[in-house]
């Protein structure tokens, strides 16, 4: 799991875009993710992000490489735009995530571990701003709830 918050790089807290965006890999089990939605948005007082670009679920996305940063970039040569952007957050075998990392004794294996990066909200939108740093209980809530909630 790993906790980010988001920035449009527009300047001034005006920004139009919002809320949280969980990202998951290509072969996520998606209950997870709508609970963590459902759980943060609820406990932190926020809403899902209207952002469309890489949506596969309300408030879910996916984000693959695309073609101008595979030609700009130090990346294996086994990525394409197939590649999930976040694939190194969960590699700890190779085969179901397809990541190379040259040192990992799992590569040839099937062990991986769910993970979901969530942005919790923009940064440059005053109104996020001051919820994520006003709230952070809320938003642990959230997260606790959904993992409770999986788990039972």
């Amino acid at each position: 799991m790993a906790l980010h918050h988001n920035s449009s790089g527009i300047s001034g807290g005006d920004s139009s875009l919002k809320g949280l965006e969980v990202y998951i890999a290509n072969d996520t089990e998606l209950k997870p993710a709508k609970l963590f939605v459902k759980n943060i948005t609820k406990y932190a007082d926020t809403t899902i992000s209207p952002k469309e670009l890489d949506l596969v679920g309300n408030g879910i996305y996916q984000r693959f490489f695309t073609e101008e940063e595979l030609v700009d970039s130090d990346l294996p040569e086994n990525k394409n735009t197939n590649t999930i952007y976040y694939y190194f957050l969960r590699e700890v075998g190779g085969i179901a995530t397809h990541a190379y990392v040259e040192d990992n004794k799992y590569y040839n294996s099937n062990q991986t571990a769910e993970s979901y990066l969530f942005e919790l909200g923009y940064l440059d939108n005053a109104k996020d701003l001051n919820n994520i740093l006003n709230n952070k209980e809320g938003y642990a809530k959230g997260v606790a709830y959904a993992l409770e909630e999986y788990l039972k």
